[in-house]
């Protein structure tokens, strides 16, 4: 399977996460975490504070409603599929990947693991492009990765902490 046409896959993928966001209704934890996003704080009893995070900006930009509660989880599931994607040769792969659990079941429900998940597809596509930057293919001089390469993965790992840690 060719890049765009992957692409052009996960946005389909993207546009049916999206609608049953919207139509299925929420559980009971995904609305415990929408109560956190009202007051926002630096950790909770027992979950990481990013979810919350990521919920008051969805529904700061979209109002109250299932599909903004849920949006979140719907673009990191995306994300995480496009990481994958860009990672696994042959790409037909995937198409197995797409019906495991976490992206059937928890594609669309906003938990604690989403940002973990996100955050850590990125951190892991931010090492490989890293590392074929210091190692070129054709054996020739490592190249250099600029400074704003390190703040990049900086911020990422301190989105992954957020993700995982209380």
């Amino acid at each position: 399977m060719s890049g765009r046409w992957f692409f052009v896959l996960l946005a389909i993928l993207g546009l049916v996460y999206a609608g049953l966001a919207a139509w299925v209704p929420p559980h009971d934890d995904e609305l415990y975490y929408w109560c956190w996003s009202k007051e926002l704080q630096l950790s909770y009893f027992d979950h990481p504070p990013l979810t919350a995070v990521l919920i008051r900006a969805s529904t700061e930009l979209l109002g109250d409603s299932v599909f903004a509660l849920r949006l979140p989880a719907c673009i990191a599931t995306v994300v995480v599929l496009g990481v994958i994607g860009w990672l696994t040769r042959p790409r037909g792969i995937l198409f197995a990947t797409v019906f495991t659990p976490v992206f059937t079941f928890g594609a669309i429900m906003i938990t604690p693991d989403t940002p973990l998940l996100l955050f850590w597809s990125l951190y892991l596509a931010w090492l490989v492009a890293v590392h074929q930057k210091l190692t070129p293919a054709d054996g020739g001089e490592p190249g250099k990765v600029g400074w704003l390469w390190w703040v990049a993965g900086g911020l990422l790992l301190w989105g992954l902490k957020k993700a995982a840690t209380r």
